[in-house]
């Protein structure tokens, strides 16, 4: 009869066998080499209380903190390790598990190891990562890792032993200093450290190289994989007991990989990280102070805003409620929380707003408005809302023998708490196509401007940068001489205007990133686009009291967020003309704390298809949606809706274009359905395929994952030309992998023969940020 201890060491075995036995049958989804956990492990919160600000704790997370970025460096190099082996970061183990299967007569321990990596050779390599705050201190690090190194020799040895008394493991024990690098060291300082084996960040760059230079060896030795195994299993399952970080019970790597997106997900949802970019001063403000707990705390489950966050929000009067801030131009990066201040200010208002007041905001498409809909009847089913699309209403009374007069008296019956229009630039060229006249389109157009003027709204305007790009598409129409203003023109205008001046509304928001605007091409030449162009910069010069920027980015993880600030920073390279001008109105993208999410998968298409039977990019898309869509139905997500958004990029020039494009695009759709199908329980998850070069289905807050496909397949293009391809390039990929919270992949396509020179830059860009796999 097996006695207790020996049970749970039975116990994890097979929990770690199941494990493992899941993986290997998924090993068409996941990568090699295994990752437990699939992204790097936070051990600490990054936001601070007011209790915390006590400078001696302060330092000890500020520590915490950075021994954290330390660890995710290499968590990062064991990533790229291209090898069949198993890394457990944050490997811990209690003494009574180590007793279980101890036989020697000493006093077992609990221990904790950042990183135990078992290879497929009786070789295990353990990793303690150190980031001593001054050089001084390397010493007294280096002997504790030591110290720790030695508790899990013996820890290990026992654990061998205890699977087969005869089997010999090599085991390399490493201190790892990954933040410095070995010529910062004195000689006299190496000479007195170097006795043990020592990482250091040179080491990482090649980090394979590095473990065989020490004598370590991928090698599979087919003799022992049976009790190999039976180690693995072992040690899987001490982790999945001790080092899981979730309540719930872990059986399988899709389930792990889900609850980890949920985990990160609500972590950023909830703003609780540190900002880097602010102050010791300027740490993040708890809602409840606010006077917001019951908007964003208790309906948006959000425990902290920023500095900057707070200004948008500050209140002036609570009755009838007025703000500090009535007009503001709300500038900022993608993840700056700008829809979300949005939200939280009409729900204040929703609250407490005169009688004699109402909320009218104007948004590109209905899908937004729905959701937000959706939001504010959970907060207050009794409100009344209006929602109606203004093209279609047009096109659906097109017939109506005074179609005029019948949108004016729409528009004045409003009457409801909150009325949300769509489509507020009318489309004007759409509506011609249609059969609408333009005098007619351009009465119903003077009404409207004429409604949103009115005193007793409270206007709101998101992603203003796509109403400025519709306008700006029309640019023909709109320099006809009876045609009014664009709508984006018309906004400006009551922002600078003095609100005792002629009829405004009681109060004026306007939500932007002008990142995105830039890729509907107003940089280039024509003369809307320089008109577009001068028109914001004239509005950025001259109105900095109603200008508020939200620089830092809070919802994207620290990988992902530093992604995008690249790919800023290389489309400013790419600009040409006006460079000023644009860098003076589009808001810079910034990073502003360190929660790591999923490393960014990049997989390379390259050349024409081997096989015309099998799509590579079909069965690559078929791959990542079982990876996410599995991850969601196996942890049970469904406190949120998960949107799985696909983006295919293309340009004018690119062949995908016309009617194979679309016959491709029907082709992914079906296959997300029927993936969908496969895999969830219907009505589990709610999830959407998305097709579109707008990218305007993009409703940030919803999508935690993103597969984007970038097909840059394209015939020979003029060398002076590079240039503004690239920089619209970069801006769509901006759009698209803004909308990832925790995880996106690329699949970058080029047909080519060889690949072309728009390829190469854009994977130049992208490398450093991600995982590269060659299909």
């Amino acid at each position: 009869m097996e006695s207790s201890e020996e049970s749970s060491s039975s116990t994890f075995t097979k929990t770690g066998e199941k494990f493992l036995e899941h993986f290997y049958s998924l090993n068409d989804v996941l990568e090699k080499p295994i990752l437990l956990p699939p992204a790097v492990r936070q051990k600490f919160v990054d936001c601070y209380s007011e209790e915390d600000l006590k400078v001696k704790k302060k330092l000890v997370l500020d520590s915490r903190r950075l021994e954290y970025n330390a660890e995710s460096t290499v968590y990062r190099a064991l990533e790229k390790l291209d090898e069949k082996i198993i890394v457990l970061h944050g490997f811990s183990y209690k003494s009574d598990q180590w007793r279980s299967f101890s036989k020697e007569q000493i006093s077992p321990e609990d221990g904790e190891h950042d990183f135990a990596v078992l290879l497929p050779n009786k070789t295990v390599i353990v990793i303690e990562v150190k980031r001593p705050s001054r050089l001084a201190n390397i010493q007294s690090n280096l002997k504790d890792a030591v110290k720790q190194l030695d508790r899990f020799e013996r820890f290990f040895r026992d654990l061998v032993s205890y699977v087969d008394t005869k089997m010999q493991y090599t085991i390399f024990k490493f201190s790892a200093f990954p933040e410095l690098k070995k010529n910062e060291i004195s000689v006299t300082d190496l000479e007195k450290i170097e006795a043990s084996p020592i990482i250091w960040s040179d080491d990482l760059n090649d980090f394979r190289e590095t473990l065989l230079r020490f004598g370590a060896s991928f090698e599979t030795d087919v003799d022992v994989v049976q009790y190999v195994s039976k180690v693995n299993a072992l040690m899987i399952g001490l982790w999945l007991q001790n080092s899981s970080g979730f309540e719930e019970e872990i059986e399988n790597p899709h389930q792990l990989a889900g609850l980890t997106m949920s985990s990160l997900n609500n972590q950023l949802w909830s703003q609780e990280v540190y900002c880097k970019a602010q102050s010791r001063s300027k740490n993040l403000l708890p809602v409840s102070k606010l006077g917001y707990k019951k908007i964003l705390k208790e309906h948006h489950q959000i425990q902290y805003i920023s500095e900057e966050q707070k200004d948008v929000l500050e209140i002036d009067s609570e009755s009838p409620l007025s703000f500090k801030k009535p007009y503001l131009f709300v500038n900022g990066p993608a993840g700056a929380g700008k829809t979300l201040m949005m939200q939280a200010r009409i729900l204040k208002l929703l609250q407490s707003m005169g009688y004699d007041q109402q909320i009218l905001l104007l948004l590109p498409w209905w899908d937004a408005g729905d959701e937000l809909a959706k939001s504010v009847r959970r907060f207050n089913d009794s409100l009344t809302i209006k929602m109606i699309d203004l093209v279609s209403y047009i096109q659906r009374h097109k017939n109506h023998a005074d179609l005029v007069n019948l949108f004016q008296r729409t528009l004045l019956e409003r009457n409801e708490q909150l009325v949300i229009l769509f489509r507020p630039n009318f489309i004007i060229d759409e509506l011609i196509e249609k059969g609408l006249k333009l005098d007619q389109l351009c009465s119903m157009y003077n009404h409207f401007l004429t409604f949103l003027r009115n005193e007793k709204w409270n206007v709101f305007c998101d992603d203003f940068q796509t109403i400025v790009a519709n306008s700006s598409f029309h640019g023909h129409i709109v320099s006809e001489k009876s045609t009014p203003k664009p709508i984006y023109d018309v906004l400006l205008s009551m922002l600078l205007e003095d609100s005792n001046c002629g009829q405004q509304p009681k109060s004026l928001w306007i939500g932007c990133d002008l990142m995105q605007v830039v890729r509907y091409g107003f940089w280039k030449s024509d003369s809307s686009s320089r008109h577009t162009l001068h028109k914001l910069f004239q509005f950025f010069k001259n109105s900095n009291d109603c200008i508020h920027d939200l620089t830092g980015n809070m919802r994207n993880s620290y990988n992902i967020a530093k992604l995008l600030q690249d790919l800023v920073e290389n489309f400013f390279k790419q600009s040409v003309g006006d460079f000023d001008k644009r860098r003076k109105i589009i808001p810079s993208q910034n990073f502003v704390h360190y929660l790591e999410g999923f490393t960014i998968r990049l997989y390379c298409v390259v050349g024409k298809e081997p096989n015309p039977c099998e799509c590579r990019k079909t069965a690559l898309l078929r791959k990542e949606l079982k990876f996410i869509l599995g991850a969601f139905d196996a942890a049970g997500i469904t406190k949120k809706p998960a949107f799985i958004p696909v983006y295919h990029h293309f340009s004018a020039w690119n062949e995908m274009s016309g009617v194979k494009g679309i016959s491709w695009f029907k082709e992914i759709q079906d296959e997300v359905k029927s993936l969908a199908a496969l895999i969830l329980n219907k009505g589990k998850i709610k999830y959407d395929s998305v097709f579109t070069d707008q990218v305007k289905y993009a409703s940030s807050m919803e999508f935690p994952c993103v597969v984007l496909i970038l097909d840059l397949s394209c015939p020979p293009i003029k060398s002076e030309d590079t240039s503004l391809y690239l920089a619209d390039i970069l801006a769509r990929l901006y759009t698209g992998i803004s909308r990832a919270r925790i995880y996106c992949s690329i699949i970058l396509i080029c047909s080519d023969d060889d690949p072309n020179v728009l390829y190469q830059k854009v994977f130049e860009i992208l490398q450093p940020h991600a995982n590269v796999f060659y299909a």
